[in-house]
């Protein structure tokens, strides 16, 4: 049994637009031309964008960091690179600055003291970059 009308939606990730693009345009509508043909049937393509790989915005990255380091210690904060997970984060960061920092569990004790020891400021870094304007 063949239904009377089928609808398909897939995404492709990749670390570049340029691989997004090389993976889908060529090979995506390609499998689906030839299904077509195979069931004698008709087809139809469209290509939307979304699910783009996220660029962290670096000068946001570096304020968040020395925050981090300031309040968990330099030992507890490291740098991952490129993540293959998908967001709307990734379509965002295409169009404006962003940051998706990735956290764990923190030690509460080890926060709410290091905190504490640094008085009465109230962020380790007082004011914000001239890039964030």
């Amino acid at each position: 049994m063949i239904p009377g009308e089928v609808r398909l939606e897939t995404y492709v990730r990749g670390k570049t637009v340029e691989a997004i693009l090389d993976a889908n345009v060529p090979r995506g509508p390609r499998a689906a031309r030839r299904s077509r043909c195979a069931l004698g049937a008709q087809v139809e393509i469209e290509t939307l964008p979304g699910y783009l790989p996220l660029f962290n915005h670096m000068g946001m990255a570096e304020h968040f960091k020395v925050n981090a380091a300031a309040l968990l210690g330099a030992d507890q904060v490291t740098e991952t690179g490129h993540r293959s997970g998908s967001t709307d984060m990734g379509d965002i960061s295409h169009v404006m600055p962003t940051l998706h920092p990735y956290m764990g569990g923190a030690q509460r004790q080890r926060a709410r003291r290091r905190l504490r020891d640094r008085g009465s400021r109230s962020s380790p870094t007082s004011s914000r970059p001239s890039s964030w304007r």
